[in-house]
């Protein structure tokens, strides 16, 4: 994992452990937990996807054009290695998944976030970091 997206992740951690102290900014905590754990994995998407085609009729924002790419990528982006090609593709999926409970955390005040919630955008962000770094293991071996 990229430094830069390893820090922003870990800092991720650090908040959600300050929200179990019962302090008196918990809910901000497990939102920027939130927040921070999608950016850090949208930043790793981001630099994947942009080895890859971009849906050439898409229509939409920065974010969800990179969740399409990865969603839409065609096999043969990827040198026909169909374990990757699944991969990007759940990359994708989860990528989507952390979005909109970023965009909850963010947008809806009134939404309560648990403390699961936390901990499973924080293992998903954690996951998509390895499936990320098997992906780009691949693509840059000579054998792919």
């Amino acid at each position: 994992m990229d430094t830069k997206f390893k820090e922003i992740s870990d800092f991720a951690v650090h908040l959600q452990q300050c929200s179990k102290t019962q302090s008196q900014h918990e809910d901000q905590e497990k939102r920027t937990s939130i927040h921070k754990s999608y950016y850090s994995a949208f930043h790793a998407c981001r630099s994947l996807s942009l080895k890859l085609p971009t849906p050439s009729n898409y229509e939409g924002g920065e974010h969800a054009k990179i969740i399409a790419a990865l969603q839409t990528v065609e096999i043969a982006s990827v040198k026909k290695n169909r374990k990757n090609w699944l991969n990007i593709k759940k990359a994708g999926l989860k990528l989507k998944a952390m979005r909109d409970l970023r965009h909850s955390a963010d947008y809806e005040l009134g939404y309560d976030i648990t403390e699961r919630e936390v901990e499973t955008q924080l293992k998903e962000c954690q996951k998509l970091h390895q499936l990320l770094s098997d992906i780009q293991a691949t693509l840059t071996s000579k054998s792919a």
